[in-house]
């Protein structure tokens, strides 16, 4: 049976020969060795699924209260009608940087992302407070799934004036942040360009696994299959490890190439 055009991005305008480069090898992915094609860089290839590392009983405890303490802000905040900071004034002492964290999630599932700004102010205003990149990243990331990327931008350009210096987390909140605009062709265009701004930056701010990802992805869905070649062979040239996404995306591709 022939591949179905629309069961992946992969499959849109495939006409160039088979790529080749070392993450291709994998046609067949398993935990453990796979042997390569004859004639591959590899003689073989090692995959294995790396999962989360086991969390100890009190930080699972720990996660657990604060969860709590986030569900009863909230719930105050719809029953009582006042405003969030108001009511994060009322348990001053308990609210610490985890809670946030979780009410920034929050309030960004429900859409309400000037109350995320109005958390982030308030935590700004506490003696516990420090300004990091992880504080920042977190909010672009919010601020960009809900399509508001000239916030996102402007905590980006706030982030550096506070200080801090990004990194390759924060970069990769970025281009995550534009690739949600409505203007699917420059958000492509702005992505790749911080892309490559962040292979010319210091060792920091270097692109990683997540941040070609997060490209292939991108360009895949737009059906560029060239840029996507692009990206695959950039990779290829770097000291990157890559993942089992990235086999599966590689070994899809050469798969769907031999049946064109």
């Amino acid at each position: 049976m022939p591949p179905n055009p629309y069961a992946n991005p992969f499959l849109l305008n495939l006409t160039s020969p088979p790529i080749s480069y070392r993450h291709t090898a994998l046609l067949v992915h398993v935990c453990g060795h796979t042997r390569a094609p004859t004639g591959s860089k590899l003689a073989h290839i090692t995959c294995a699924v790396v999962g989360r590392p086991k969390r100890k009983r009190s930080d699972v405890g720990r996660s657990s209260e604060s969860s709590e303490l986030v569900r009863l802000l909230l719930r105050k905040v719809d029953d009582e009608k006042h405003p969030l900071t108001t009511t994060l004034n009322k348990y001053v002492r308990s609210v610490r940087t985890e809670h946030c964290f979780l009410l920034f999630e929050e309030l960004g599932k429900r859409d309400n992302w000037l109350q995320c700004i109005e958390v982030f102010r308030w935590m700004q205003k506490q003696r516990w407070y420090i300004a990091d990149n992880g504080i920042y990243s977190k909010l672009i990331s919010v601020m960009g799934k809900k399509g508001q990327t000239r916030m996102a931008m402007w905590l980006f350009s706030e982030m550096r004036n506070s200080g801090c210096r990004p990194d390759t987390s924060v970069y990769n909140a970025v281009i995550t942040a534009h690739l949600h605009s409505r203007d699917k062709v420059k958000a492509l265009s702005k992505a790749f360009g911080y892309f490559q701004k962040m292979k010319g930056l210091n060792e920091r701010c270097q692109p990683n696994i997540v941040t070609y990802n997060i490209l292939l992805r991108a360009f895949a869905q737009a059906g560029d299959i060239k840029q996507v070649e692009a990206i695959f062979k950039d990779l290829d040239s770097s000291i990157i490890t890559p993942d089992i996404y990235i086999f599966t995306m590689a070994s899809w591709m050469h798969m769907v190439k031999m049946e064109c």
